[in-house]
């Protein structure tokens, strides 16, 4: 740890920089895999099941199934989770959410509703999670502003563009 915050290439990066205490990372990608192993088994089993044939009890059955499965296990819930919990695919689960017409498009939408919900508690400790929060789901918007002050001498257009490319205002963000 001689080197400690100098990356000098990659071949030199990696868990040999980490503090001594630091968590072995084999041991947490371990940890992950053994709470998702699970998830990807009854998906295995709920297309053998259902074949795509669900009815508004089994959906329900199975969506709380995975929730109390997440919670259980301590593994954060997500759309894609849900996805290979019940056997389809993400674009599938998309299809139910934004275009289907009967049950599955509210349970979904109401599992998704859950999800975005963890997602916030989660996220709400970081201070750039907020931040992200507020723009994509309270519609908050960053913005500059520029005061121009008009004086007694009259300033030429050209000098209002030079100073408007001085600021870098003249470029699209």
């Amino acid at each position: 740890m001689a080197n400690k915050g100098i990356h000098t290439s990659p071949e030199t990066a990696g868990i040999q920089n980490m503090p001594p205490n630091y968590p072995d990372t084999h041991k947490d990608d371990l940890g992950t895999m053994k709470g998702l192993m699970p998830i990807w088994n009854r998906g295995f089993q709920n297309r053998e099941n259902y074949k795509g044939l669900w009815t508004p009890e089994t959906l329900k059955m199975e969506i709380n199934a995975f929730f109390e499965y997440c919670f259980d296990n301590e593994v954060k819930p997500a759309k894609v989770g849900l996805s290979l919990w019940l056997g389809v695919t993400k674009q599938t689960l998309w299809v139910w959410e934004k275009e289907s017409t009967d049950f599955k498009s509210d349970l979904i939408r109401w599992a998704t509703s859950l999800i975005e919900m963890s997602y916030v508690g989660r996220a709400e400790k970081y201070p750039t999670a907020n931040i992200f929060l507020l723009k994509s789901s309270h519609g908050h918007v960053e913005t500059s502003r520029l005061d121009v002050v008009a004086t007694n001498e009259q300033m030429q257009t050209d000098e209002v563009q030079d100073r408007i490319a001085q600021l870098g205002l003249d470029k699209p963000k």
